[in-house]
């Protein structure tokens, strides 16, 4: 992407669209769905403070910060990275998990409903500000990871139409929250995974399981709402 300038401005603008898209979801689903309308609007407003949290249990910034014009051609060793070199970089903690990634799933989600070809070219802006972010140094591949159950722990916060004791908002809230203090543990720990077979295996199961436990609160929320909307009928 770098040896581009084309798809370096193109990334930097989908980088910084985003408040676009988050509008466009919110006004569509006004007009069409108040009820889901007022569910992405909380969503899209409480995901900023709970990244604050996360951001400051695990303070890390991007390697672009790391590394400057080195990045990504000359990658720093690990010993390198000590406290005095971490305390000398002037840049905001701001990695973990990825906000922007989270925001562009939320959207992706509160999507649905809308004509296949909106929703086409929001799984395209997705797409789009993962490789981004990616691609421009602002976030590791882990934050990108951590941003599906964060994603979805703010999803279920944004349910009101289940009762919190329901197993189909309770199991997602909790999922996720034990998900993200887990890879809290492992990246604060220093946890040491030589095995490629288990460190792709938590990655899968983080998304995996943020996308299946997605879909069922989504399936129940629209059972929900659509008996609301036929009892009020």
């Amino acid at each position: 992407m770098l040896r581009s300038r084309l798809l370096t401005k193109i990334a930097v603008g989908v980088y910084y669209v985003l408040p676009l898209p988050l509008m466009f979801v919110y006004a569509r689903q006004l007009l069409r769905r108040k009820s889901l309308a007022l569910n992405a609007f909380l969503a899209f407003l409480i995901a900023g403070p709970l990244g604050v949290v996360f951001y400051n249990l695990v303070p890390a910034c991007g390697p672009i910060y790391l590394l400057g014009a080195r990045f990504p051609w000359q990658p720093l060793a690990v010993q390198q990275l000590g406290e005095p070199f971490m305390a000398s970089v002037a840049a905001a903690r701001n990695a973990f998990p990825s906000l922007h990634m989270s925001w562009a799933l939320l959207i992706w989600w509160y999507s649905e409903g809308l004509a296949w070809w909106t929703r086409l070219g929001l799984f395209g802006f997705l797409v789009g500000t993962a490789l981004a972010i990616m691609g421009v140094g602002e976030h590791y591949f882990v934050d990108l990871v951590a941003a599906f159950p964060m994603a979805l722990m703010i999803e279920s916060i944004c349910s009101p139409q289940l009762p919190i004791q329901n197993r189909r908002r309770l199991a997602p809230l909790l999922t996720a929250l034990v998900c993200l203090l887990g890879w809290v543990w492992l990246l604060r720990g220093g946890v040491q995974i030589t095995s490629h077979i288990i460190s792709w295996s938590l990655v899968l199961a983080s998304i995996s399981a943020s996308l299946v436990l997605h879909a069922r609160l989504q399936s129940a929320i629209f059972l929900t709402l659509e008996s609301s909307e036929l009892s009020s009928e």
